[in-house]
Formats: structure tokens, C-alpha cells, sequence
């Protein structure tokens, strides 16, 4: 029997789980399709101290044929710390790093000390059918054979280099065998994550995918036995976390998600039960007009999906800007953009709009547009943070291209598979510069507040401090925001200077510690607030001391 640890971490500031659904495809997968040949057991580290309390009560070394680590973003310096734990026991198996920095930031893992001592195999994209085969070559003992797999990045020893191989698409019509939920004890999830499908029918310039990846769909049958999984679990809220949730506007595709439909119904007629549950989809496609068998189209299957418990749609709006959409690749029109918002709306289905304002390039004239596009469409009560820059992420066309313009400066400290870069156009840095210094200043509290509104959206007792918490971070971004559109109006009207542009900044400051003074009056009063209490009473502190030294600066300047 081989004996396998998977491993995955939490980021150290920010609580996220999506990285959980990576330990929970392989694990399913594996123990699917080798049975009592295989034996995993799965862990998860928030911090350090988790990893100590870890290797205090574990002899790894002697324990796993295998261990495997899943790296998100923000996770590095965890998997640094558990990799020198690892060497330091002179652990000597089979390593295997997987996930989005191994991907796409494996040029800076390799750097790492442990990780030059215990020489891992990079698992770059999909790890499935890697992994499959890995354990197919230690059950034989034959672990040479491996050497040249595809979706790998692996030391060579005789040249003592690595050497990326061949990547290719996993077909998920052989992933048959279902995710096995992980509940970590350490963490209480409300909320559990679920793929029915991969990657994206189109190209944005952004996007890591790139633009050989095509959408592919699960089997049935795994998406059925996923979702009774959770059901058999408690769990009745459950987000579908596809790229793309539909993967196109053909026949064929609306088929697909009216046979989903059914799929759901029959599973809550089955457990007698109520589900709530999120997607991700694009305007270009719920707006088309195509349709199916029997003539039903994408507003039959929204309205059939609320129905069964469709609570609120992800929808990739992006900008509202000509030129900067152009930039990004965007396929579908601002006028399809409206119009799924719009439809949505009209639904009753709550709507998360992405959206990100600031690119390389960015103009005036772009934000300018982007501005009125948000105010036109509502944009804020959709998007509690539409200010967001774009992300470089390594191997882009954007990253690519940013690359060639000279603009790209250096590996981003946080996430490490992005580069930062310097706008091209002065006057949109200095704007930019200045709306950064009031996020950053309270960044940890609207994020904590974010988290809780997410956790807790389903939570019909508590309904009441969740919309009060969704109107502080609604007014959060209207502050940041009147902000950015005041020091653009200096621009249009050419008076824009250090001294107005610092007294917008100023404004802003001052209103943002009277919404943080206001925010922690109510946790005394509000459960969900309490809950979070020492978190969140840390962030609040921490930024109240932070926006009093700059607004000492900001004056100095000012007066």
C-alpha cells in the first residue's frame, strides 16, 4: 500500500478555502481509482504554529511514500516553512508541489533552499492523470519510468537542471471518480466549492488560462455524486466555482445545463431538502438568444435555477471602457454587459460584478468611462471593491506585453506567481497612488467584513447585520470611489495639482475613519461582528493608528 500526506495552506492574510477543492479533486480521484491500494490522509496550515503542532506529533519521514503540497497564492512562505521541517527531518520520498505558484511561479520555488535540497516534481496545471501515473510508478517500483511526464517540471540528475516537459489538457470525461469533501477541524466552512466544468471559452489578455485552454465539462455522474456528497454531509450551500458556468451559448451547451437542472431537482426531491448555491458566468453568454431543445433559452434555465436555489450569479463585466476592454480581450459588448445586469435584476438573483479599473495602460479618458459605466449600471451595489488593479500574472498575453513595454518593475512579495508594474500614463500613477494609500489603510478590515458578508449571506436569522454590513462595505467603496471621481474632475477642469489632489485624499481619509469609528459602535450589538471580534477589533485598531500618522502627513502637506 502506498501511503500518501496531501497538504494544502491557508494564506496568512486572507482566509481563503478555494485551494481546499484541489486536495479534495485528487483525493476523491485517487482513492477512486486505486482503492485499498492507497491510503491519504490530507492536512491544512493557517500558520506556522499549525505546521510545528504538525511535525511535533508526526514522524513524517518514516510515515509517507508521498507527500503533496498544494501552494496558492500567498502560501509561499508557509510552504517554505513546512519544506525546512521536511529537510531538517531528511525526508527522502517522492515530493510533489501542485497548484497555482507551482504553475506559474515554479521559477521562484525552485530559488527556495529546501527546495533545492529535497528537489520536488513540479505538478504544472491540471494534476489528475500526473498523479495517477506517480502512483501507477511507485507501486511498481519503477519510479525512473516517470522521468518525461507530462504537466511536470522535474530535477534531472544528470544535467542537475529541471526540465519542463510537454503540458496537456486533462480530458475530464476519464475524471469519473467525485471529489471527497475534507472537513478541517480547525476551520468551519458554511459554504462548500464544487466545479462542474474547466477553464474558459474565450481569451482575456489577463487571464492565466491563456488562450489554448478550451472549457470541458465533468461527467454527469461526478457532478451528481459531488453534489449528494455535500447533501449526505448537512451541507445545502455550495458555490459552483466553474471559470466559466455554462461554457457557451450552442444548443449543446444550454442542454447541458437543463440536464443540471433536473440533476438538482431530483437530488432535492430525493434528501427532501433545500439548496443554495452560486455561479460564475459571462453577459455575452445569459444574453444570447439561442436555444435548446424545445426551445428554452439561457432566461428559462436562470429562471428554472433560482427556482431550485440559484442565489446569486458572478458575472465578468470587467471595465466600461472601449479602449481598456479592447485591451482586455473582452468578447462580449457593454451593451450585453447592461443587459445581463439588467436581467439578473429582473430575476431576483443577486449579482457579484467583476470589475478592474486600473490596467498598464489605463488612460483618463478610460476611467473616466469606467466611472460613468459603474454609476449607470449601479455598479457598487454589485462590486464593493471595483478599484482593483489588474493582476500581471506570469506567462499572460497582458504580462507578455507589459514585458516588452519595459514596464514590469518586480515578482509581487504576496503573490508571487504576478510582477508589479508602473502605469504608463503619469497622471493616472498619482491617482492611483493616492486611492492606494486609503485602501491600504483599512484594507484588513473591509476584507474580514467581506468574508463575513460571504459566510454568512445565507444566514436568514441573521439577515439584518448581514445587509448592515453589505451597506458598510457598499459606502467603503462609494467613499474611495467619489474620491478617484473627484481628482479625475481636477484633471478634466487642469486643476490638478499636489495640493488639490491631496485635499480629495485628505476628504476621503476623514470620512473612512468615521465609517471605521462607526463599524466598531456596532460590535458590541451585532453577533456576526462579535463572532469575528478579535480579528477584526485588531484590524480596526491597527488601521486607526495607521490613517492617524497619514492624515498628520496629508495635512502637513495640505496647510
Amino acid at each position: 500500500m502506498i501511503k500518501v500526506l496531501f497538504v494544502s495552506f491557508g494564506s496568512e492574510l486572507h482566509d481563503d478555502v478555494w485551494n481546499v477543492l484541489a486536495i479534495e479533486s485528487i483525493t476523491g480521484d485517487l482513492t477512486g481509482v486505486f482503492k485499498e491500494e492507497i491510503s491519504i490522509r490530507t492536512s491544512r496550515f493557517y500558520n506556522k504554529n499549525d505546521i510545528n503542532m504538525f511535525f511535533h506529533s508526526n514522524s513524517v519521514s518514516a510515515e509517507y511514500d508521498l507527500i503533496g503540497c498544494s501552494v496558492e497564492i500567498g502560501s509561499h512562505n508557509l510552504l517554505n516553512a513546512f519544506l525546512i521541517q521536511l529537510s531538517e527531518r531528511n525526508y527522502s520520498n517522492v515530493l510533489v508541489l501542485g497548484g497555482i505558484l507551482p504553475t506559474y511561479a515554479y521559477d521562484y520555488l525552485i530559488t527556495l533552499k529546501p527546495v533545492q535540497t529535497l528537489k520536488p516534481i513540479f505538478i504544472i496545471g491540471e494534476g489528475e492523470i500526473a498523479l495517477r501515473n506517480l502512483i501507477e510508478c511507485l507501486l511498481n517500483n519503477n519510479l525512473s519510468s516517470y522521468a518525461g511526464e507530462p504537466n511536470t517540471f522535474q530535477f534531472d540528475e544528470k544535467t542537475h537542471k529541471y526540465i519542463m516537459n510537454i503540458t496537456q489538457t486533462v480530458d475530464l470525461e476519464k475524471l469519473v471518480h467525485s471529489p471527497e469533501p475534507i472537513v478541517y477541524a480547525n476551520r468551519d466552512y458554511k459554504i462548500r466549492i464544487i466545479q462542474a466544468s474547466r477553464n474558459c471559452i474565450f481569451g482575456c489578455t489577463y487571464c492565466s488560462q491563456g488562450p489554448k485552454k478550451k472549457w470541458r465539462s465533468f461527467p454527469y455522474d461526478r457532478i451528481k455524486e459531488n453534489l449528494e456528497a455535500f447533501v449526505k454531509t448537512g451541507c445545502y450551500e455550495f458555490e459552483f466555482v466553474d471559470d466559466e458556468f455554462f461554457g457557451g451559448n450552442t444548443a449543446c451547451n444550454i442542454n447541458r445545463a437543463w440536464k443540471i437542472c433536473d440533476m438538482i431537482e431530483e437530488i432535492t426531491e430525493q434528501f427532501d431538502c433545500s439548496l443554495k448555491f452560486r455561479i460564475f458566468t459571462n453577459p455575452h453568454i445569459i444574453t444570447s438568444k439561442n436555444v435548446g431543445d424545445n426551445g428554452i433559452g439561457f432566461i428559462h434555465i436562470l429562471e428554472r435555477l433560482k427556482k431550485l436555489g440559484l442565489s446569486r450569479v458572478y458575472l465578468g463585466v470587467e471595465s466600461g471602457a472601449i479602449d481598456q476592454r479592447k485591451r482586455y480581450n473582452r468578447k462580449d459588448t457593454l451593451e450585453e454587459c447592461s443587459e445581463s445586469i439588467t436581467m439578473l435584476e429582473s430575476l431576483g438573483i443577486e449579482i457579484d460584478v467583476g470589475f478592474i479599473m486600473f490596467d498598464p495602460e489605463v488612460t483618463l479618458k478610460d476611467i473616466s468611462e469606467n466611472i460613468d459605466f459603474i454609476q449607470n449600471n449601479n455598479i457598487l451595489k454589485y462590486n464593493t471593491w471595483p478599484l482593483r488593479p489588474m493582476i500581471l500574472t506570469a506567462q499572460t498575453p497582458m504580462y507578455q506585453h507589459a514585458k516588452k513595454l519595459g514596464i514590469v518593475t518586480k515578482r509581487n512579495d504576496y503573490n508571487v506567481a504576478s510582477f508589479e508594474y508602473v502605469f504608463i500614463n503619469t497622471d493616472v500613477a498619482m491617482i492611483f497612488h493616492r486611492i492606494t494609500k486609503i485602501a491600504d489603510s483599512t484594507a484588513k478590515v473591509f476584507y474580514i467584513l467581506k468574508y463575513i458578508y460571504k459566510n454568512s449571506f445565507y444566514e436568514t436569522q441573521l439577515h439584518q447585520e448581514v445587509q448592515v454590513i453589505l451597506n458598510f462595505l457598499i459606502e467603503n467603496a462609494t467613499i474611495n470611489f467619489d474620491c478617484i471621481k473627484e481628482m479625475i474632475s481636477l484633471y478634466q477642469n487642469n486643476t490638478a495639482n499636489d495640493y488639490s489632489l491631496d485635499l480629495a485624499t485628505d476628504t476621503a481619509f476623514k470620512k473612512e475613519y468615521d465609517l471605521i469609528d462607526r463599524i466598531e459602535q456596532k460590535m458590541s450589538e451585532f453577533k456576526l461582528l462579535s463572532d469575528e471580534s478579535g480579528n477584526l477589533r485588531e484590524a480596526i485598531y491597527n488601521s486607526k493608528i495607521e490613517m492617524r500618522s497619514k492624515f498628520g502627513k496629508l495635512n502637513e502637506t495640505v496647510s
